[in-house]
């Protein structure tokens, strides 16, 4: 049996083509879930999260309410942190980039934006927060992860563990 741990996108929009722009980009390489709003988002989130690999969340930004209850609703729970992607419209100015970020956004995605650039960035995001999910349940299980900075053979882990 196959694990269908983080291997689906939650798309959230209030336009339907947009929705249904991203649903066609991904549809071959996720499963997908698609909220109208970000309550409906943030409920799909509650009941899906271990599937969840992404939120990509094209909603406005104008109270910032609804994308905060996206990143908080994202960042609890019993799994870990899924990351949320802003799909905004550029202000010219950068304030909206900014702000989604100041929001919590992982990531922001520009409109209009081209179906090689949006998977990329998605693709990218996914493998860095799986590999950061992978090296927390290393952690957890007791593993102690070392990375060679040069350090020298004992100074920080016993011996037969350095060499």
């Amino acid at each position: 049996m196959t694990s269908r741990y983080k291997d689906t996108l939650l798309l959230i929009g209030d336009a339907n083509s947009d929705r249904s722009s991203l649903h066609g980009i991904f549809e071959s390489s996720y499963y997908l879930l698609e909220a109208e709003n970000a309550a409906q988002g943030v409920l799909l989130l509650e009941q899906n999260a271990r599937y969840i690999a992404a939120v990509l969340a094209d909603i406005p930004l104008a109270s910032g309410d609804d994308l905060r209850a996206l990143v908080e609703a994202a960042h609890t729970g019993q799994e870990n942190e899924i990351p949320v992607m802003a799909i905004i419209t550029p202000s010219g100015t950068g304030e909206n980039e900014e702000y989604a970020f100041v929001l919590g956004a992982a990531d922001v995605v520009l409109k209009p934006y081209t179906k090689l650039a949006v998977q990329r960035r998605v693709q990218v995001l996914v493998d860095l927060y799986q590999h950061q999910w992978h090296l927390e349940k290393l952690v957890e299980n007791g593993y102690r992860i070392w990375y060679d900075d040069g350090i020298a053979p004992g100074s920080e882990w016993p011996e037969d563990i350095a060499q």
